[in-house]
């Protein structure tokens, strides 16, 4: 079947096969009809596309580059590659242990739901939208990068803390405005009281013109 035929030639292509072997390889009559089988493949796999099968996908990328990688770090001793080498490795070890995203709560969606369950005030809009901005950079870090780089976002856990706290939506933050709710009330009842007296006053005073 041709759909077949497109999905070899995918799978050559992400080998790094060459398109006028794959033409060669599969039949194809030229190199144009064989990259519009390569991109009918894509179109077919984008729509069944899952996390799971992403995952595969890039899982199996990785694998590729290296084998390609390993031999040149075991035939040549370079140190590039040997280097090259290790972080690939550490980027497929970190795919491999990653949860499945749809059990995950990310930082940014636990902000979204934070920010959802506060009262709405226009002034909060910039504070709102710095600390959506660090999450989202957050968890791109922890979903793509590894080691140092990670480490790295994480430092940002405080700017986004302050801001949560800015925002009245940490346990501290809301006991500390709980601590000031019984103040605040007497001193508006205390206002009240005095405000009554005066108009009891005024009343009073009417009386003699």
């Amino acid at each position: 079947m041709a759909s077949d035929k497109d999905m070899q030639a995918l799978e050559l292509m992400k080998k790094g096969v060459g398109v006028d072997e794959i033409r060669a390889q599969l039949g194809y009559r030229t190199a144009e009809t064989c990259m519009k089988g390569v991109k009918r493949a894509i179109a077919r796999s984008r729509r069944c596309k899952t996390i799971e099968t992403e995952r595969a996908l890039e899982l199996e990328r990785l694998s590729d580059l290296y084998r390609i990688v390993y031999q040149m770090a075991k035939t040549e001793g370079d140190a590039t590659s040997i280097q090259l080498c290790l972080r690939i490795g550490e980027q497929r070890m970190r795919l491999l242990a990653q949860p499945d995203p749809a059990d995950e709560t990310t930082l940014g969606s636990a902000f979204e739901e934070t920010v959802a369950a506060l009262d709405d005030d226009a002034r909060d809009t910039a504070a709102i939208a710095a600390g959506r901005a660090i999450a989202a950079q957050m968890d791109y870090a922890i979903a793509h990068c590894v080691g140092i780089e990670v480490t790295k976002a994480l430092y940002l856990m405080p700017y986004l803390m302050n801001i949560l706290a800015s925002l009245g939506a940490t346990p501290k933050a809301r006991a500390d405005i709980a601590s000031k709710l019984p103040a605040a009330s007497a001193q508006t009842a205390e206002a009240k009281h005095e405000d009554n007296l005066m108009d009891e006053v005024e009343k009073y005073m009417s009386r003699f013109g």
